[in-house]
């Protein structure tokens, strides 16, 4: 007896054990294949994907910058999509998987801009003006940024441009406390909102959907420079245009080009570290959108708010089986 997958909705995790291919490591992209352009951190100790100045126009003049981006010239062109025979002639050469778990996760901090991070800057020349600053004398005691590398002399971290004060981030809470919206929009972001440390926590799935969507393009406006914010709020307009109810292909085309323009933008602002797989894939969902149709018959929300509704069915937490079968 065998059985196959028809169709199924899965999140990005769960993609490698559907397809077998891997989604981490060097190779993590699936759509760029094996032209997946990665840089695996030596302080980070991670993978970044950047690159994306290969996915703009052969004569764009960002192709020939050096200093902000990651110190090279951008010669590459954008990848090939595969075709389906050149897909099964790659499954034809693979001769054992392993199923399973192999490694044990590795835990990292939730900030991309760590200490770490400073330290692959310095290690790839790149933003000096991040680079740590050695303390010498007094000011170890009255520096509170001020952090140890191993056994080395003590260094502070200075303050990046794209980071908020404690004031701007109760500012921005401050500001999602006192957000007013119809009924049945969004969930209450409010109890989400802790003022006083100026953190967001116990956020959902939609509530972080509807947080980049509308919320952060509203609050960020006068809390950071105007050149980083506009391309924040280029980035979230990306994501609502692509999740609207009707799409057309020349939209869609437009969209192409301009998340390739925004990420390029994105890696003048943030360090290697903040590029991560996730944020690399965004440049190819408006061509994934050109073949599946519009995102919200292909999303998870509706099935979460299902799964929801099952959930209120177990009253016996130790045997949930036995109480859905029940009903």
């Amino acid at each position: 007896m065998r059985a196959a997958i028809f169709w199924t909705i899965n999140d990005f995790p769960a993609y490698a054990n559907l397809s077998g291919w891997s989604t981490k490591r060097s190779l993590a992209c699936p759509c760029c294949n094996k032209d997946t352009v990665s840089m695996r951190l030596k302080y980070g100790k991670k993978f970044c994907y950047m690159g994306h100045r290969r996915f703009l126009s052969h004569d764009h003049k960002w192709r020939n910058e050096k200093k902000t981006f990651d110190g090279t010239k951008e010669n590459r062109l954008a990848p090939k999509t595969l075709s389906g025979d050149e897909v099964l002639q790659q499954l034809s050469q693979m001769k054992q998987v392993i199923f399973g778990k192999v490694n044990k996760k590795r835990k990292h901090g939730k900030s991309k801009d760590n200490l770490n991070a400073r330290k692959d800057l310095m290690a790839m020349g790149l933003r000096k003006e991040l680079h740590l600053i050695p303390i010498q004398g007094k000011e170890i005691d009255i520096q509170n940024s001020v952090q140890t590398i191993g056994n080395s002399k003590p260094y502070k971290m200075p303050s990046a441009f794209y980071t908020l004060s404690k004031d701007e981030r109760q500012s921005f809470c401050q500001f999602l406390m006192d957000l007013k919206l119809p009924d049945g929009f969004s969930s209450n972001i409010s109890r989400c909102v802790n003022k006083h440390e100026g953190k967001l926590q116990n956020l959902k799935s939609h509530d972080i959907h509807c947080l980049l969507h509308r919320h952060l393009p509203l609050g960020i406006r006068g809390l950071l420079r105007k050149d980083i914010s506009n391309t924040l709020i280029e980035f979230s307009a990306y994501f609502r245009e692509l999740c609207s109810k009707s799409l057309r292909m020349s939209d869609l085309e437009r969209l192409e080009n301009s998340i390739a323009l925004t990420l390029c933008k994105l890696e003048r602002i943030f360090p290697p570290t903040f590029f991560d797989i996730m944020v690399h894939l965004s440049i190819h969902l408006a061509t994934e959108a050109k073949i599946a149709g519009p995102v919200q018959y292909r999303w998870m929300y509706p099935f979460e708010r299902y799964l929801r509704t099952l959930k209120s069915y177990v009253r016996n937490k130790a045997r949930p089986e036995g109480s859905i079968a029940e009903e």
